[in-house]
């Protein structure tokens, strides 16, 4: 009986090994090549975190030009706010148009921050932005030697800004030149005030600026 059935008890066992054979093969492989987990973002309250953020990324897509001060205080009292296309280089660019028109008893300086969420002065978390490095963008005066400040950060509150970064007093030429705020040694893991420009008063005169390509870098 034995002899009969030994073609075929070989047959069996010779499949075993080569089944054997192929799981081995496969474990090294497998260990060796694991498939590539796919980036996620992060998410906390809508803030993005880290490095799965694709860079460069137009700042207005993560904050919102909402954050009226000074002579603005109230809305757009004395300062307007023009969204608008402009060329940079013979490239069409998504741009502002950002006037400011002083009055009598006025506090002799106007400006807006692009905030998020909207509206929010502190009262609620901002952004995780420690993936990003700098803000950079191009401006321009409409007569050229207007005076503006640039900044990134610095609103206070019960949840502030943890950082503030500013270029100072910038004179603006008449022809489009590009800025960057250098934030890569800033803490930016609560950002609420993204960008922000300030115009202080030159009298009576009104000061007109245009600001453009807006991005995160």
């Amino acid at each position: 009986m034995a002899g009969k059935n030994s073609p075929l008890l070989m047959t069996t066992i010779a499949g075993v090994f080569v089944v054997i054979a192929a799981v081995v093969g496969i474990l090294p492989q497998m260990r060796k090549d694991p498939s590539p987990a796919t980036p996620v973002a992060e998410t906390n309250g809508g803030s993005t975190k880290g490095s799965s953020q694709q860079l460069p990324v137009a700042l207005e897509a993560l904050f919102v030009p909402s954050g009226w001060m000074g002579d603005a205080e109230l809305g757009k009292k004395r300062l307007s706010f023009t969204p608008l296309s402009v060329d940079i280089d013979g490239t069409p660019e998504a741009g502002v148009r950002i006037t400011y028109e002083p009055g009598p008893a006025g506090l002799g300086w106007a400006g807006i921050y692009w905030q998020y969420p909207e509206n929010n002065w502190g009262t609620l978390p901002g952004r995780d932005l420690r993936f990003a490095r700098a803000v950079s963008f191009f401006a321009r005066g409409e007569a050229g030697g207007e005076m503006v400040q640039f900044m990134s950060g610095g609103i206070g509150g019960p949840h502030p800004d943890s950082f503030k970064r500013s270029l100072g007093t910038s004179v603006l030429a008449k022809e489009w030149k590009s800025y960057s705020i250098d934030l890569a040694t800033a803490d930016l893991s609560n950002v609420i005030g993204g960008f922000a420009c300030v115009i202080p008063s030159s009298g009576a005169k009104r000061t007109t600026i245009y600001v453009a390509r807006l991005t995160i870098r």
